[in-house]
């Protein structure tokens, strides 16, 4: 009896673990599955959309400005980690194919038209061709070396400059930004049909001519190409060196903006026409309008007219304005150029009633300008507060009494006085500034460094009222 109670105690001992093992073995298979999968599938792999998303826009930002060539080499390598990787890697990579390259053979630009015309699904994720017509300007070079840089020579590199940017324009139908270089009237005329087929997605375009100024088109046959193009969502426009005004376009200038697409950035560099002609080119709802940008040809200067009611007219909305006049030369080394009629150096002039418009302007260029003077640094005090950046990079001071000669163009303790009320200046540039060696502004630069506020200027010697001589 007592051997039997033994042995059912025996049996009932080998049995809990018999239990026990029967009841943890669904758990056990599941931890080992999982044990499966993480060997298998890669955390990295489970991953959110947005999570790679955020990763890809860290690589990025993090080679803007330092290395492209690495933030191209990181988005390759992603693309062979897995397939998780491979969708939006390969969208960073190719959203802009010129952007970050430091340099482009022939055959890599022949290798990626291949794709990006064998690959439609790899085609739609470019967007920014905004270097496209440097980098083509940069391979014709390579197809066609020459010693001798021939009008015959400069003609066939246009030519498979020109093919190598229409092909790649005609392969992406969802650029949002686009720089091209023209060199015949014949070549605008096609660019426009390719233009019109990016217009829901065209934001940024800018057109830069090789034309001959004799043959460049009007001003009127421009506005026509605008309207062929049908940019209707573009935003920011960039022109260089195109556009000239005719006889006809002389006797008929408009008088307020007439361009009619809801600009945001404008900016005209080197373009022969004159002050009212730029009207054309000013979006009618200047309401949109907050950079402008303007670099006078040097066959025009500005009157002080035109740029009081151009001013008056962009000033409501503009934060960013430029202005650049290319009719200086800037004289001998080391003397300070003399704004008066007599002077062999000519600048446009900047007329007071200019400055009592600006009251959104954050960052104000004024570049190659004849007569800035205190009454008009105190107009930007007064009226533009929000003023962060001046530059005023080989603009000329002059007095604000032209009938005394022997008064100083520039006052340090006016200008100190002037600039430390304004109360969100970061940066200013304050152009030529006549020195009297061995003068140095050295209480200028104090009370601005103690205000955080970086200044710069151009020194020379100014020539003396009483003797004649530079000092």
């Amino acid at each position: 009896m007592m051997d039997r109670t033994k042995h059912d105690r025996l049996d009932s001992i080998k049995l809990v673990p018999v239990v026990q093992k029967a009841a943890s073995a669904k758990p056990v298979e599941q931890s080992r599955r999982m044990a499966d999968s993480d060997v298998l599938q890669p955390a990295s792999s489970r991953l959110s959309e947005e999570a790679q998303d955020l990763i890809c826009l860290f690589i990025e930002e993090s080679a803007n400005g330092v290395s492209g060539a690495v933030a191209t080499a990181t988005f390759r390598s992603l693309c062979l980690v897995s397939k998780a990787w491979l969708s939006p890697a390969r969208r960073r990579l190719y959203r802009g194919p010129f952007f970050w390259r430091s340099s482009l053979t022939w055959r890599t630009a022949l290798s990626l038209l291949s794709t990006l015309q064998d690959s439609p699904s790899t085609a739609h994720h470019v967007r920014n061709l905004a270097k496209l017509s440097s980098w083509s300007v940069s391979l014709s070079r390579q197809v066609l070396p020459s010693v001798e840089d021939t009008a015959h020579f400069a003609r066939r590199r246009q030519t498979i400059s020109w093919s190598f940017q229409l092909a790649i324009l005609d392969a992406c139908p969802l650029v949002t930004s686009v720089s091209a270089s023209v060199q015949t009237p014949a070549e605008l005329n096609s660019l426009a049909k390719t233009v019109k087929g990016l217009k829901k997605t065209l934001r940024s375009l800018s057109l830069s001519s090789l034309i001959e100024p004799s043959r460049e088109p009007t001003v009127a046959a421009l506005k026509s190409w605008f309207a062929r193009a049908d940019v209707e969502e573009l935003e920011e426009l960039v022109i260089t060196g195109l556009g000239r005004e005719s006889s006809k376009d002389l006797a008929d200038l408009p008088t307020e903006p007439t361009f009619g697409v809801r600009l945001d950035k404008l900016q005209l560099v080197d373009v022969s026409i004159s002050f009212p002609g730029l009207y054309a080119f000013i979006p009618t709802q200047t309401s949109y309008l907050t950079s402008l940008h303007v670099t006078f040809s040097v066959r025009y200067a500005p009157s002080a007219a035109d740029m009081t009611s151009l001013v008056n007219i962009i000033s409501p909305t503009i934060t960013t304005l430029a202005l650049v006049s290319q009719n200086s030369s800037f004289g001998p080394s080391g003397v300070y150029p003399i704004p008066n009629s007599q002077s062999q150096d000519w600048r446009p002039q900047l007329p007071l009633a200019m400055f009592s418009h600006l009251s959104e302007i954050k960052n104000l260029t004024l570049q190659g300008f004849q007569n800035f003077s205190h009454s008009r640094l105190e107009g930007l005090q007064k009226h533009s507060p929000k003023l962060e950046r001046l530059d005023l990079k080989h603009t000329v001071w002059d007095s604000d009494n032209p009938h005394s000669p022997s008064e100083s163009p520039f006052s340090e303790s006016t200008a100190i006085a002037t600039l430390d009320a304004m109360p969100n200046l970061l940066k200013a540039h304050l152009g030529w500034l006549p020195l009297r060696y061995p003068k140095v502004y050295a209480s200028l630069h104090e009370a601005m460094l103690s205000k955080a506020v970086m200044i710069d200027y151009q020194t020379s010697l100014r020539r003396c009222a009483a003797c004649g001589e530079y000092h």
